[in-house]
């Protein structure tokens, strides 16, 4: 991942959080941005959007807008991904709203959150502190 100023983590968390959405085909739509219970278009950072398409659900996750540079970075990773699975398509919008349907969506969320994970570096455990031993006194016999 070669994004300037975006740590490798935040668009990790970030494609993650918007695959466990996206993952319920319920939750998915095409052709729109967003959408409310009753199908009716609305904006992604709407508290009544409960079913998003492959970018808005990115802004969903951020509450923010698509001028984030993790948003930009999550997408940019994303289209890199479709480029590969999907050549015919220039971006996840276009693959989102195209031929594809729902099932190539969360494939490509997926394989760009397998390649961003190798790119993350693992959290280091913490260190336990050292307890020092105390050392046994012996009486002389």
């Amino acid at each position: 991942m070669k994004t300037a100023d975006v740590a490798p983590k935040d668009v990790l968390s970030t494609l993650e959080s918007a695959l466990e959405i996206l993952r319920d085909p319920k939750r998915w739509v095409k052709d729109t941005l967003a959408q409310d219970a009753a199908g009716k278009d609305v904006p992604p950072l709407s508290k009544a959007a409960v079913r998003f398409c492959a970018s808005a659900a990115i802004q969903h996750v951020l509450k923010a807008r698509e001028s984030s540079p993790i948003f930009k970075a999550a997408i940019t990773e994303l289209n890199v991904t479709v480029g590969k699975l999907y050549p015919s398509f220039h971006a996840v919008e276009a693959m989102n709203d195209g031929s594809k349907g729902h099932k190539q969506v969360v494939r490509v969320y997926e394989e760009t959150i397998k390649r961003v994970r190798l790119d993350a570096p693992a959290e280091k455990p913490k260190k336990a502190k050292k307890v020092k031993k105390a050392k046994a006194k012996t009486k002389p016999a």
